[in-house]
């Protein structure tokens, strides 16, 4: 979790995870996606692990990254793909004693939190949605590893003078800062006592954005690795492979039966479905909007005085 940063700071955050997030499907709309050929889709995804037929379609199956895509083709274009993602949950296992390298290769860089008179030093690392915390004496991991979930805590109210206030008067109400950190230009500080952290940014010495409270509790290493689980579809991964494969501007999404999630639009002055999430099987199903259109044109044909 991460407090409130100034904004062009939040700015530069946002088109850094927007990036992250475009890397599986950049933005040119040509190559294996919805209305792609075979020939588009082997190019972007490399040859089918399995091809096969059903219902009268040519099935393609492919991988790319944590991802399996499953291509259906009409008329020898794209109508219908499956995205699911491979099961790679972020192994915690065989942590202890193994030196801060083999962690940062795990969790990224770490935070500095104190240092003990034998000169072991507490490192923090953020593994969303949680955080991992442990000593290291010199470059080996030493001692208990401790696995925290951390929430929004509502309870610890910021007096309003304090917002935009000085550093001066935030140490006067809560003490030294048991941590700080730049970031461009930045500076982050945490207080924290044994179930909660606060955070706030400050910039040239006055508080900037909005401060945050965490509410701490420590997880047992079989809860950490479950919510590690990195196979979970988040929403803002459904809604980018959606509007990479269809132009059309997301009107609602609908909870229908079993829990699945369907997604609408406006294509053509009507609403149609254009994608289904079954989060059970984790599998996002995406439609071509047209092939949607005449298949809802042909179950319910309009009657007309002939056929009456």
């Amino acid at each position: 979790m991460r407090a409130t940063a100034p904004p062009a700071l939040r700015c530069k955050l946002a088109l850094h995870a927007a990036i992250l997030l475009l890397a599986f499907l950049n933005a040119d709309r040509a190559s294996g996606r919805i209305g792609s050929t075979l020939e588009e889709c082997i190019e972007r995804y490399g040859k089918p692990l399995e091809s096969f037929s059903r219902n009268q379609q040519d099935i393609h199956v492919f991988a790319k990254q944590d991802f399996t895509i499953e291509i259906s083709l009409k008329d020898g274009r794209a109508s219908r793909i499956s995205y699911s993602k491979i099961k790679t949950p972020l192994v915690i296992s065989g942590l202890s004693g193994t030196s801060i390298t083999d962690w940062q290769k795990r969790f990224g860089a770490s935070t500095e939190l104190l240092r003990r008179a034998d000169s072991a030093v507490l490192h923090r690392f953020n593994a969303e949605p949680i955080v991992i915390e442990s000593w290291f004496k010199g470059d080996q991991q030493d001692g208990k590893i401790r696995y925290l979930s951390q929430a929004r805590d509502h309870r610890m109210l910021i007096p309003k003078q304090l917002l935009a206030g000085t550093l001066q008067e935030w140490e006067k109400e809560f003490g030294s800062a048991e941590h700080v950190q730049e970031r461009d230009g930045a500076l982050l500080y945490e207080w924290a006592d044994e179930d909660r952290r606060l955070q706030a940014w400050f910039v040239e010495g006055k508080q900037q954005g909005w401060p945050q409270s965490l509410a701490q509790s420590e997880l047992s290493a079989t809860a950490a690795a479950s919510l590690l689980d990195k196979s979970v579809f988040s929403a803002a991964e459904r809604e980018t492979l959606i509007k990479n494969n269809v132009c059309a501007s997301i009107i609602e999404h609908q909870e229908a039966k079993g829990g699945s999630m369907e997604s609408y639009a406006i294509v053509k002055g009507r609403k149609i479905r254009i994608a289904v999430f079954d989060p059970r099987a984790n599998i996002l199903t995406i439609e071509d909007p047209a092939t949607v259109l005449t298949e809802t044109v042909e179950e319910q044909p309009e009657t007309t005085v002939k056929d009456l």
